[in-house]
């Protein structure tokens, strides 16, 4: 029996010993020995039941805490009963014999032997009893087993105090994996199952989002670097573990995580911060580890809070402040506030513009009702291109604005779905455009360190909420200062004053919600946000405000940032222990912690929320009804100042005119064109005068205007002296795009001549005529020939007596304020001093053919150009790259009158960037040799490549494509010698990097920089002339490939068949005439697969803004049937695009007619008809 009972207690089943004893037949027991067996087999059966319990759990349950208590139990308490059962066997063996064998024995003494174990196996079966019911998680088993080291039964406070250790020595290896690797904690049942934190929602929106971007070509980079973001699970805390403990724990993990996942991928330029960051938790491992083996179980919340804000500090001071600098912080901060808080008032008025502008133009052409029109992704992010577009202007041509640069870099608009609540952030999303819109937020490493996912929805609802209040403050602002009426007499002004009486309500209403919104923006900009801001700066260590900052004081606040850094902060106890580590100098410094300034920026954000009365479930759904009602009123208003206005154009009464702008352009040219054929043109007139704008720096408006309108008249009498009693065909004249004031003097004089001639009047579009140039190259060159070929036959030169055929066609035209006319009879040949008549040999030379180039093959070094002349025309289709200093864009002519804009500018063009550049490197001297031109970018490749002593040859165009191991050395060694480094534009891993458009004010801005930056590096010293002919050279690469990578997008973006149908692209404006960017262009091109489009660029003269192409463009109107109406009026915006509409042109609109032909008084001939007369 007592072997059995052993048995039994070791854990074996027994068929005997039941789990409630002996079977009641059993004899010769008597009652006293039954009870006693009873205890002792309810032991055994309470045993097995144990060990099936523990194993359960370590084979099932999903908590690492739970498996690690199972395994105590069992390894330990189990253990150490089954130890006390052999102790009692061995003690009962020895006392009674030596044979081995059991004697009459006490079952009260074997009993006694177990004393108190009863109630262990109890409690420790109930323990796993529970664990396995309810599947508790790990921070309950540790909340339990704290609570059981105060039972009062010091056999069972033991035991629960050893559970505890084991319990919470396994939850100090999960926090060790997050806090010093960055890593949860992982098992077969997923990372961080028992974990009290765990990878949010948002994380798996995160990795979603960055497949996008590597789908539409943003690079590898962002589908591998897939940033994870992480949370707490409120139902794993542990009843010890405070709330700020457990937010400095998450906030560890966070950072490593990202330092490791970004680690790899972020671009980094300093090799200090390589060498830093590329395994942090390697090179602090030893003194965090430290931290977190002293302490000991039961573990106290206080002395774990202060070893988890020891490593936090540390991982701050070593590594944090290196990656993510307080300047870069502040910079950010600033730019949330100007750009989502609508801190930069201009930004809001420019994007509000631009949105009600598009909302405009959709009106215009929708064929269908509101409810139908689909607003596409590319219009949404259109508006704030141009938004950037119009704030690049404001900017000053030397001034920096670093910040927005910044914010043109992250910042981008996109559809998002609108609605929720009324009253809620979402809920005023669709106020902008109409329909639901974000501003996001590109969030780029090391950025993650300091804002996540949450943080920029909350600013997006904030400039959802602020910028619908400002769109309908601005609307109602405009209409209240429109309201006056100009001054009138008699019968008007009657009229007026009636009008006035019958409207007072309604301006009256308008007055006070005006008067309403005014305050709020005021009291929300002038009290909570810069009242809020400025709390933030003083945390953030900057104090104040920004403001305009004197340049004597920007090296000051340099040094003021570079001592302070708000990353870390000494006082605590935390602190204290890392002093201890890394002793320094200056104890008085105040540093902030990353999450200290996570926390103060969240507050940041929740004041903000509170402080505009977002979160106020009363005033925001009221506000929301409030806006809804005013945009109500001021559409009614609109409409009755619509009717106003077409009652009195009834009435005939006389207003006064629009106010009038200069243009750029600084030339007043006139040319009298004849074309007997299609296919041949002989230019007879052609001069132009160039206003004095060199001691201006370039064009100064008023001084061109002037010029304008003092040269035209000289000039228009001396071409009309070569008529004589003739006339031309019709008058060509360019009508935009352009300032309407100088466009004006050139279309007036236009009309009038045309009227006297009783001639067609044709407006041609000054873009057009850049792309159809080389069309009028080739007419002029075959013209020559012909020329040529019959004086060979005739045996004599011909004479100045000389006449065109009958019929002849001839136009005259004028470029900005430009006449160009041709006879419409016989005409006079051309002059001597004309191009094309300026040899009179009796072979054809080279030296009467317009060099036009057709580019096929690259450059050689010291090669000067020596390209063929094409002799036959471009033929529709083809593309254009026009690059001067008012317009860079690729456009696709399918026709005369059909084109498309592949990719336009968004800010300045790259004349206009190449001129600055030029007005900072190139010496004074080098520039004083251009006489008054002020097309600066031709004496900066004059500077950058100079011709050798003795010879016509340049420096030598030696160009490397990017992204080789040989470009990579170049930029290497450049950053070696000079310190500098620049990058393309729009190259930036993103959205932007396959965008088409071109951009060109960042570029311009990061020489400036480099150019202060080098100033003071240098002492006060300028560089050397060596430095800015390199530095030179290395804008106009970066230029150059930014304008061939977008014009192989574009192509790229067309359709296979009309991808096909490309064969030329014509190169004009003012920088095709450098040698250099035709270069780059054939090589990129050619490196891209397109060897076979040929690359045709127009003489220089030609390439500039000049009356010849206008009068070329209008002879090709001419003969398509297309004619002016003399009411036409000048136009400053006129795209080419067939999908743009303009300003104004309400009628063609709904017709869907854009491009060239949308502009009004477009007459159609009978073409057919009049050849037939």
């Amino acid at each position: 029996m007592l072997h059995e009972l052993f048995l039994l207690l070791s854990g074996h089943t027994s068929p005997i010993l039941t789990p409630d004893g002996l079977p009641p037949d059993f004899p010769l027991v008597s009652p006293s020995e039954r009870a006693i067996l009873t205890s002792l087999s309810s032991l055994g059966h309470l045993h097995i039941a144990l060990r099936i319990s523990c194993t359960k759990i370590t084979s099932t349950h999903p908590s690492t805490i739970a498996r690690a208590v199972a395994s105590g139990i069992e390894t330990h308490h189990l253990h150490a009963f089954r130890t006390q059962i052999l102790t009692v066997e061995r003690s009962i063996l020895a006392h009674h014999n030596t044979s081995g064998t059991y004697d009459i024995v006490s079952l009260a003494k074997v009993l006694s032997g177990f004393e108190g174990w009863e109630r262990t196996l109890h409690y420790l079966h109930g323990l796993t009893t529970t664990v396995l019911s309810k599947r508790l998680n790990g921070a309950t088993i540790i909340d339990r087993l704290r609570a059981d080291i105060h039972t009062g039964f010091p056999t069972l406070e033991a035991v629960a105090l050893h559970l505890l250790k084991v319990a919470e020595t396994a939850w100090l290896r999960e926090v060790a994996s997050w806090v010093l690797y960055g890593r949860l904690p992982t098992s077969a049942w997923g990372a961080g199952a028992d974990f009290f934190i765990a990878e949010s929602d948002a994380g798996a929106q995160q990795q979603a989002d960055a497949a996008a971007a590597d789908e539409d070509g943003a690079g590898g980079a962002a589908a591998a670097g897939a940033l994870k973001e992480y949370t707490l699970k409120p139902t794993h805390l542990p009843g010890f573990l405070r709330p700020e403990t457990a937010s400095s724990i998450l906030f560890i993990g966070r950072a490593l995580s990202i330092i490791r996942l970004r680690g790899t991928t972020a671009d980094t330029t300093a090799t200090t911060t390589t060498a830093t960051t590329a395994s942090p938790e390697m090179s602090l491992l030893p003194s965090h580890l430290a931290h977190l083996r002293a302490l000991t179980s039961p573990l106290n919340p206080h002395t774990l809070h202060t070893s988890i804000a020891a490593i936090r500090l540390s991982l701050s001071r070593h590594t944090l402040q290196t990656l993510l600098p307080a300047a870069r912080i502040i910079d950010i901060v600033h730019v949330l506030r100007e750009f989502f808080l609508l801190g930069r008032g201009e930004f809001a008025v420019a994007l509000i513009h631009q949105s009600s502008e598009g909302v405009r133009n959709r009106w215009r052409r929708a064929a269908a009702p509101a409810p139908s029109m689909v607003v596409k992704e590319g219009e949404v992010s259109a508006i704030l291109t141009r938004t950037w577009g119009v704030l690049a202007g404001l900017v000053g041509e030397e001034a920096v604005d670093e910040r927005l640069d910044t914010a043109r870099d992250l910042l981008y608009l996109s559809l998002s779905a609108a609605g929720g609540s009324s009253g809620t952030a979402d809920s005023f999303k669709s106020h902008l455009v109409g329909v639901g819109v974000a501003l996001n937020f590109h969030l780029t490493w090391p950025l993650e360190l300091f804002l996540q996912a949450g943080d920029l929805e909350v600013y997006d609802g904030l400039f959802a909420y602020l910028v619908s209040v400002r769109k309908t403050q601005l609307r109602l602002q405009g209409l209240w200062r429109s309201r006056r009426p100009v001054r009138a007499v008699g019968a008007m002004r009657a009229v007026l004053k009636r009008r006035e009486r019958a409207e007072r309500g309604v301006w009256a209403t308008a007055s006070l919600a005006v008067f309403f919104l005014e305050t709020v923006v005021e009291y929300w900009q002038g009290e909570v946000i810069a009242g809020e801001f400025g709390r933030l700066l003083v945390v953030l260590g900057d104090g104040v405000e920004d403001g305009p900052v004197a340049e004597d004081e920007e090296e000051d606040d340099d040094v003021e940032m570079a001592e302070h850094d708000i990353w870390m902060d000494s006082g605590s106890a935390a602190a204290a222990a890392v002093e201890k580590e890394t002793p320094h100098t200056d104890t008085t410094k105040k540093q902030q912690d990353p999450e200290s300034l996570m926390r103060a920026h969240q507050l940041y954000l929740t004041r903000l929320r509170r402080g505009l009365f977002l979160a106020d479930g009363v005033f925001a759904p009221l506000l929301k009804r409030f806006l809804i009602a005013c945009d109500g009123l001021a559409s009614a208003i609109e409409a009755l100042l619509r009717r106003h206005e077409s009652a009195d154009l009834k009435r005939e009464v006389e207003g006064e005119g629009a106010e009038g702008f200069a243009v750029r352009l600084d030339d007043t040219s006139i040319a009298l064109l004849t074309s007997p054929t299609p296919h041949t043109a002989t230019l007879l007139a052609h001069q132009t005068v160039t206003s004095p704008n060199r001691i201006y720096g370039g064009i100064h408006p008023l001084v061109s205007t002037i010029s304008h309108a003092t040269h035209l008249a000289p000039l228009l009498a001396a071409v009309i002296a070569q008529l004589g009693h003739k006339k031309p065909d019709f008058v060509a004249v360019t009508r935009g795009p352009g300032m309407p004031t100088a466009l004006s003097i050139g279309l007036d004089t236009a009309k009038g001549l045309a009227v006297a001639w009783g001639v067609p009047l044709v407006g041609v579009n000054h873009m057009l005529a850049h792309t159809l140039t080389p069309r009028l190259v080739v007419a002029l060159n075959a013209a020559a020939v012909e020329r040529a070929a019959a004086e060979r036959v005739e045996g004599a030169g011909a004479g100045a007596g000389d006449v065109a055929p009958e019929s002849a066609e001839a136009s005259t035209a004028t470029e900005s304020t430009q006449v160009v006319s041709t006879p419409s009879s016989p005409a006079p040949a051309p002059a001597p001093e004309s191009p094309i008549a300026a040899s009179t040999s009796t072979s054809t030379s080279t030296s009467t053919l317009e060099p036009i180039l057709e580019i096929t093959t690259p450059l050689k070094k010291n090669q000067i150009i020596q390209q063929p002349t094409p002799t036959e025309a471009p033929q529709f289709p083809f593309l254009t790259l026009l690059v001067s200093g008012g317009h860079t864009q690729v456009v696709h002519s399918r026709s005369l009158t059909s084109h498309n804009v592949l990719v336009d500018t968004i800010d300045i063009a790259l004349g206009d960037m190449l001129d600055k550049c030029a007005r900072r490197l190139v010496p004074a001297k080098v520039l004083a040799t251009h006489g008054n031109s002020v097309a600066y970018g031709a004496a900066l490749e004059d500077f950058c490549f100079p011709a050798r002593e003795g010879s016509e040859c340049r420096y030598g165009y030696r160009y490397t494509l990017p992204g080789g191991k040989a470009r990579a050395a170049e930029d290497k060694a450049e950053a070696e010698e000079y310190g500098w480094e620049l990058s393309a534009p729009l190259s930036k891993t993103g959205p932007a990097m396959r965008r088409l458009e071109y951009s060109f004010s960042g570029l311009g801005s990061s020489v400036e920089r480099c150019l202060k930056r080098r100033k003071k590096e240098l002492g006060g010293v300028e560089i050397g002339e060596g430095e800015r002919r390199a530095l030179g050279r290395k804008v106009m690469v970066l230029a150059f490939e930014h304008v061939a990578a977008r014009l192989v997008l574009g192509l790229e973006a067309m359709g296979e068949g009309e991808r096909r149908g490309v064969g030329t692209v014509v190169v004009s404006g003012g920088v095709a005439a450098n040698l250099f960017f035709r270069h780059v262009l054939r090589i990129y091109l050619t490196s891209k697969g397109y060897q076979h489009i040929k690359i045709v660029v127009p003489p220089m003269k030609y390439c500039t803004d000049n009356a010849a192409m206008i009068a070329w463009a209008g002879l090709e109107l001419y003969r398509a049937g297309w004619q002016t109406g003399l009411s036409a009026l000048p136009l400053k915006r006129w795209s080419m695009d067939d999908d743009v509409y303009i300003e104004g042109e309400e009628d063609r609109a709904e017709h869907g007619v854009g491009g060239v032909l949308g502009a009004q008084q477009w007459i159609k001939r009978n073409v057919e008809k009049e050849e037939e007369s």
